[in-house]
This record gives C-alpha cells, sequence and structure tokens, in this order.
C-alpha cells in the first residue's frame, strides 16, 4: 500500500489520554496501524521521551517514527 499523503501528529494530549484509560501496548498499537494503512508518524522527541514503555520497545519504536526536536 502506498504511503498516505496526510500528515498525523499526536501531541502529548493524546498520550496522557491514552495513560489515563490505560491503553494497552499503544506503541505496538500504533505500529500496526502504520503497517497495515501505510501510515508515517511524526512524534517529538520531548512526547516520545514521556511515553511510558519497556526502555527495549522504546528504542525499538524510535525507527518506526520520525522524531522532532
Amino acid at each position: 500500500m502506498p504511503k498516505m499523503s496526510e500528515i498525523i501528529v499526536f501531541d502529548a494530549n493524546f498520550f496522557i489520554c491514552m495513560n489515563s484509560i490505560r491503553a494497552k501496548n499503544l506503541l505496538g498499537n500504533l505500529d500496526s496501524v502504520a503497517s497495515d494503512l501505510g501510515f508515517e508518524y511524526y512524534i517529538s522527541t520531548v512526547v516520545f521521551d514521556e511515553i511510558k514503555a519497556p526502555h527495549t520497545f522504546r528504542e525499538n519504536s524510535r525507527k518506526s517514527y520520525m522524531l522532532r526536536k
């Protein structure tokens, strides 16, 4: 599937909301959606660093997301 031309930005509020409802495997689910739909995600480094996930998973996820300062 070709990459989508839309830009999808997840801000800190998205992750705060997901954390407040105790969403499980958030980064893994986002990776699955990106793969299935051909999305590219952009997340600021500051927001990404605040995501609660195992260290090894975060390091692997850095490859999937376009981190911006």
